[in-house]
This record gives structure tokens, sequence and C-alpha cells, in this order.
């Protein structure tokens, strides 16, 4: 085998040995994929964890809501709160800590790459709601999992010396684009690693397929559309310098992408305020239910 190929079975293997994600949040991932799943069923969801049906109740009695009367029973609160937001608030609660931690071989520091994918749900969720409303909680999970792959390629990317150093402007040589580093040197990218670990966690291959080709959307196949979206929100959120690692500065939005979601590049500017009251509202949130 070459550096390259035995560099790849690493990588993959490490994929195996990645945590699952918290129970909750597992199911809540099957639940958005059942177009008629029920409060009642996301009920059962929050009783496999009592922290977080006392958060429920906290959420549903936090000053969002001043003006309203207290709630004090769990089918109150989930009444106030609605299915929809319900379900991205717990999403982004259970994944606080997976997505939580430091990826320093991409120079993102603790909850970077948390609120980088909260702000890319979020904004992937509206892109794709403008034509296409029944898939807008697809492209939330999408948006939500499309850096995964960067928890594994971290130990991997945080040796010292892995990234060559950035060609300066004035050289006149063009910067190779990071996943083509990551391919070179990896032998797979971040986005394709990261559609291993959906595969692992037996998502549907839309967003396996979505999460795989974030970066270059025109490739995509049965998850064209997802992929589009969340490159449109990836690129909104880089903008917006939310979780802004070193890769994220040389980010190029594919205008084809934009096009088929009906997007323009004016409307970039509202993208990017839409993701950063998203994140806000889901950090307020997660706040009072500590």
């Amino acid at each position: 085998m070459t550096e390259q190929e035995i560099m790849l079975q690493k990588l993959l293997d490490a994929v195996q040995d990645l945590p699952p994600l918290p129970q909750a949040a597992m199911k809540i991932l099957q639940l958005i994929q059942e177009p008629d799943s029920t409060m009642i069923q996301l009920a059962e969801v929050l009783t496999l964890d009592e922290a977080l049906m006392s958060r429920v109740l906290t959420w549903a009695n936090s000053p969002y809501y001043v003006g309203y009367s207290p709630v004090s029973t769990i089918e109150q609160a989930m009444m106030r709160l609605g299915l929809n937001t319900l379900r991205q608030l717990v999403l982004a609660a259970t994944t606080t800590n997976f997505l939580g931690r430091p990826v320093s071989g991409y120079a993102m520091m603790r909850g970077d790459l948390w609120r980088h994918s909260i702000a890319v749900a979020a904004g992937a969720r509206t892109v794709m709601a403008r034509e296409h409303k029944d898939q807008r909680d697809q492209a939330y999970v999408a948006g939500l999992l499309h850096d995964v792959g960067k928890l594994v390629c971290d130990a991997f990317a945080n040796q010292p010396g892995f990234w060559p150093p950035l060609e300066q402007e004035e050289s006149g040589q063009d910067v190779e684009a990071f996943d083509k580093t990551e391919s070179r040197l990896l032998g797979i990218d971040h986005a394709h690693l990261g559609a291993e670990v959906a595969r692992k966690w037996n998502l549907p291959d839309t967003l396996c397929d979505a999460i795989a080709w974030h970066h270059d959307p025109s490739r995509a196949t049965d998850g064209a559309l997802l992929a589009a979206a969340v490159h449109v929100a990836d690129a909104a959120a880089l903008m917006a310098g939310i979780g802004l690692g070193i890769d994220g500065l040389e980010y190029c939005l594919d205008m084809p992408a934009l096009h088929s979601m009906g997007w323009l590049q004016e409307d970039m500017e509202n993208l990017m305020n839409e993701e950063y009251q998203a994140l806000h509202w889901a950090e307020e949130f997660l706040r009072e239910g500590r």
C-alpha cells in the first residue's frame, strides 16, 4: 500500500471509532426523515432523557415567551414550542458536546464548529424553503452535519507542518482549495469522510450525498438539492465569519448552485443576517436551559 492508501485506511478506521451521537439526537434525525412524524413520537424521544425534558420546560418558560402564562407540564411546553422549533432545539442541545469540541487542525476553537454547523443548518433550511418547502427539515440536518468529517480528519490535520504554507497573493500563483489539499494529502476530503460518518449512522443516501458534495454540489446525484442548499448556506456563514477556520478563507461560491435554489447574489446578505439571528436564538435558548 502507498503512504496515501495507508492514511486513507486509518481515516476510515477512525470513522468507526467516532463516538455516536446521543440517542435523543439520533431519534430526532430519524423522525425528521418521516414527514408524518408527530408530537407523540417526539414526546417518546424526550422521555429518554430527563434532563432534556427539564430543558424543554425551561425553554417554554423563557423570556422569549414573556407575556405567556407559565407552563408546568411537558405536554404544555411542547405545544407552546411547536414541532419544528422543538426538533431544532433538541438537535442543537444534544450536539453541543459532539460538535463543540476544538478542531485544532482547522484552527477552530471549542464551540466554533458547533456554531458554524448551527448557522449553516438554519441557512440551508431557509434556502430550501424558498422553492422546496417539503425538504427544508432535511436541509437543516444536512447543514448541521456537513462538516462532521472534520472531527475525524482533525487528529491527522493537527500534525505540525501538515498544511502547506499558504501562497501569498502577490506571488501570482493560485491557492489550492483546502478540500483538494485534503484529498491530495489524506486520500479523501472532510466532506466525503463526513458522508462515511453519516452512513455509519444509517442516515439516508440523499443526506450522505449532500454531505459528500457540499463543496461541489454540481457533482451530487440523489442529494443534489440538499447539497446546493448546504453549499449556499455554508458560503454565507463563512462570509459572515461564523466558525471561520483555516480552510474557510478559500471558499468559492458555486453560482449554478445559487441559481438552482432560486437565489441571487444580492440575497446573500439577508441570508447571513438570518444565520446570525438563528445562531443567537439557539445560543440564547440553550443558555436558558442550563
